[in-house]
């Protein structure tokens, strides 16, 4: 007979098949010195030195999106459509 992961017609992300939970991922990943000179290597000050502020505001613009939950942006986005004028809102099209 056959097994019942296989009755159910998809494959199981449980155990050890290396599938990672939602929470377990890290935002910042750590790197050495090393994996730094690696990244570096062939490249001028100048070019180093724009990656780095980059990443600096790529990491900004993260923590600014991650301040505001789903729920909150939902209220300041009505909040927003309710100060407009009637004029923007959509014509009623058709019959009825």
């Amino acid at each position: 007979m056959k097994d019942e992961s296989d009755l159910q017609g998809h494959q199981s992300t449980s155990g050890a098949s290396g599938a990672v939970a939602l929470g377990s991922r890290d935002a910042t990943p750590i790197q050495t010195k090393d994996e730094d000179e690696e990244m570096n290597a062939g490249k001028t000050e100048a070019e180093i030195r724009f990656f780095a502020v980059q990443r600096k505001r790529l990491a900004e613009k993260a923590a600014k999106g991650a301040k505001l939950s789903h729920k909150d942006r939902v209220a300041a986005f009505n909040e927003k459509l309710e100060s407009l004028s009637e004029h923007h809102d959509i014509p009623k099209v058709g019959p009825g």
